[in-house]
């Protein structure tokens, strides 16, 4: 069982594991289904792989990205400190004033790097593979956004099984991928119940 693991889901772990770690064992759950609810099933997928010595796969793309998915994570908490209306979070003029201090990006840059030493014992990073033909098709007849092409197209030429994001759009683009190879697109809690 190949998976691959799109930058959100590796994320939402990264955000939970630092929450969680702040707090004891009998609020953990309570972490999860409060502000972190949505991204439960990426944290307990990813700890299932953990501790039944799975591997797992990405990119460095998808690595890249979980830097801009924990940035905007940090921003929009800020915003939702000041009560400042979620219509409103992704108003250039608001978030521009909401840009991170010098201590606050070194001490987010710490505490991913700290994440991907574990992670990295159970995920590997697979090689991006271009093939301008399948990407193509991912763009030009599913619509799918560039750097979700690529990481699908990497998946899928690296002999991947499973593509696992919290992605909805992603998810419902690839509905019609009925003549590629054989991937399957998932959420997380779909993948969970299959490993068990």
């Amino acid at each position: 069982m190949k998976i691959f693991l799109d930058a959100n889901i590796i994320a939402d772990w990264i955000l939970i594991k630092n929450k969680a770690q702040e707090v004891t064992d009998e609020t953990e759950d309570n972490v999860l289904t409060e502000r972190y609810r949505y991204m439960g099933y990426s944290y307990k997928l990813i700890e299932k792989i953990r501790s039944l010595g799975l591997k797992a796969y990405t990119s460095q793309l998808s690595i890249a990205e979980v830097f801009s998915v924990i940035y905007d994570d940090v921003i929009n908490l800020k915003l939702f400190m000041k009560a400042i209306p979620t219509a409103a979070w992704n108003w250039l003029s608001i978030r521009e004033k909401e840009l991170l201090d010098d201590e606050e990006a070194y001490e987010i840059y710490e505490g991913i790097l700290e994440r991907f030493d574990e992670l990295f014992l159970n995920v590997e990073i697979v090689d991006e593979v271009l093939d301008l033909e399948l990407l193509s098709h991912l763009i030009l007849k599913l619509g799918l956004r560039t750097h979700d092409a690529l990481l699908l197209t990497t998946a899928i030429l690296n002999g991947m099984d499973y593509f696992v994001t919290r992605d909805e759009r992603l998810i419902r683009k690839t509905r019609k991928l009925k003549k590629m190879p054989k991937i399957v697109i998932l959420r997380p809690q779909s993948l969970l119940s299959k490993i068990g």
